[in-house]
């Protein structure tokens, strides 16, 4: 299932249910792609490439991998304005049985109202929900 809720500000940064966007450049995507095998990366890259969204998207697949080592030592994913300049975002991986990656979770916002230790306080608590919704899929599933 796919939800966005939207906060209560005259200004708001919005992903609307269905959209797509660019694996390496959002918070979700490198929260995912952080827990795939390296192979599935790699034919990832090999696929779609890693072109350019802001000025800010990481395009180099060096500099990525490390960004993704960063992500599963830490547990969550930050966007700085790599997808949409003027918004920041930050990801929890959904992850079932042993590590096995079934999603995200994420939040949004400006970046003038997200800056970095907001973001970093933001990632514990949707690792909580993170963390409940691997329990049920776990569950569901068998694991």
């Amino acid at each position: 299932m796919r939800c966005a809720l939207e906060g209560a500000y005259g200004v708001r940064a919005t992903s609307y249910a269905g959209s797509r966007a660019a694996y390496h450049s959002t918070a979700c995507g490198k929260a995912i792609l952080a827990f795939l095998e390296e192979p599935v990366r790699r034919a990832i890259y090999e696929a779609r490439g890693l072109p350019p969204v802001t000025a800010n998207t990481v395009t180099r697949q060096d500099q990525l991998e490390d960004q993704l080592s960063t992500i599963r030592n830490d547990g969550y994913a930050i966007d700085n304005e790599e997808n949409e300049i003027g918004a920041n975002c930050v990801s929890v991986p959904i992850l079932v049985g042993l590590s096995e990656v079934a999603g995200s979770i994420s939040v949004s916002g400006l970046a003038s109202r997200m800056d970095r230790p907001k973001l970093v306080d933001l990632a514990a608590i949707i690792a909580q929900e993170a963390n409940a919704i691997s329990i049920l899929l776990g569950d569901r599933l068998g694991s």
